[in-house]
């Protein structure tokens, strides 16, 4: 099981460094590979990272539409086909969440996205941030870096 945070969820949707790590990542769960964790703040997040990437004039506003539509598409079937689960904030994650604030000091999302992976008994945390690999690392989990 795999949580993969906003850094590296967006590189699906923007084409950059580690795009072709985070797609095989899809691809192994559409194959029935691999369960993927996600959060409904990553899916607020990677909008909002897209919106700024339409707002640099990267992409029109038809393109955006395009990938918004590409976004929930891969969320509603990977949801269908059972490889992709989409994790609540509960209360319970929340709360875990502030002790990273407090401990790591991690950002409020970098320590949501932590927290998540933790309650859910993920074993694989994939993410772009190199603080937030180093503490999910140092939390017991495998960290891969799409970037590298």
């Amino acid at each position: 099981m795999i949580y993969i945070d906003t850094s590296a969820f967006v590189k699906r949707y923007h084409i950059e460094a580690g795009s072709e790590k985070v797609n095989n990542i899809f691809r192994e769960g559409m194959n029935g590979k691999r369960t993927i964790y996600i959060s409904y703040w990553v899916i607020s997040e990677t909008i909002n990272a897209i919106d700024k990437h339409r707002n640099r004039k990267e992409f029109t506003e038809d393109e955006l539409k395009k990938i918004l539509g590409a976004i929930f598409y891969d969320i509603h079937t990977g949801i269908k086909r059972g490889f992709l689960i989409v994790s609540e904030m509960t209360p319970e994650i929340l709360r875990a969440s502030w002790d990273y604030i407090i401990n790591e000091h991690l950002s409020a999302g970098d320590a949501l996205h932590l927290a998540t992976a933790l309650y859910h008994g993920c074993t694989d945390f994939m993410a772009s941030d190199k603080r937030l690999l180093k503490v999910a690392s140092k939390m017991g989990l495998n960290t891969i870096n799409p970037e590298d």
